[in-house]
């Protein structure tokens, strides 16, 4: 399913509503759900923003269970440090707007620390994340595309071991919480499907 935007394709794929109606029905209140959909709109905008800031040609936004996916167009060349500026723009928008809505008080602290969560998240430097993408752009540029791919992957590496370690130790825990492993086991799936 699919609209256009302009000369943006937008494609929503059916993993995308998947994922939404598993993340509705596990969430339980609906003031969590506004801040987290928000969040993740003012992100891919600032994506957006940064895209035609440096005049980069976007050609499809797709929508899936693995996140937004901007496809530039192809055949048009961009600079590494343009990629690098579109990969940060998203959780850069993200933290300016935590910082401003932990200023304004107790009100707006579960926004602020929506914002907070997904900027932090998105900067780690795993697979399909913005970080992963940014590590590997910037890999790139200064190593090739072959040692990159697998410096990249030893970087992601080096950052799931550690969350695996301390997922397990959540799922031991008094709580029971799996969220980190779950939140692990996706991000290995986004490498995979990399």
């Amino acid at each position: 399913m699919g609209f256009r935007l302009g000369g943006l394709r937008v494609v929503l794929d059916f993993t995308f509503f998947a994922m939404l109606g598993v993340f509705f029905s596990l969430e339980g209140r609906g003031e969590e759900t506004g801040h987290i959909l928000a969040a993740l709109l003012i992100h891919e905008l600032g994506h957006l923003a940064a895209a035609s800031a440096v005049r980069m040609p976007m050609e499809r936004m797709t929508f899936s269970c693995f996140g937004i996916e901007l496809v530039r167009k192809s055949g048009v060349p961009a600079a590494w440090w343009e990629e690098a500026l579109v990969y940060l723009a998203g959780p850069a928008v993200n933290l300016l707007c935590a910082a401003g809505f932990l200023c304004c008080g107790q009100r707006f602290l579960r926004a602020g620390a929506v914002h907070l969560v997904l900027g932090v998240f998105q900067l780690l430097p795993v697979g399909a994340l913005d970080g992963g993408c940014l590590a590997e752009t910037v890999l790139e540029h200064f190593l090739g595309p072959k040692r990159a791919e697998l410096w990249s992957t030893a970087l992601s590496a080096a950052v799931l071991i550690p969350l695996f370690a301390a997922g397990w130790l959540l799922l031991k825990g008094e709580g029971r919480n799996f969220t980190l492993l779950v939140c692990c086991g996706f991000l290995m799936l986004s490498i995979w499907k990399k």
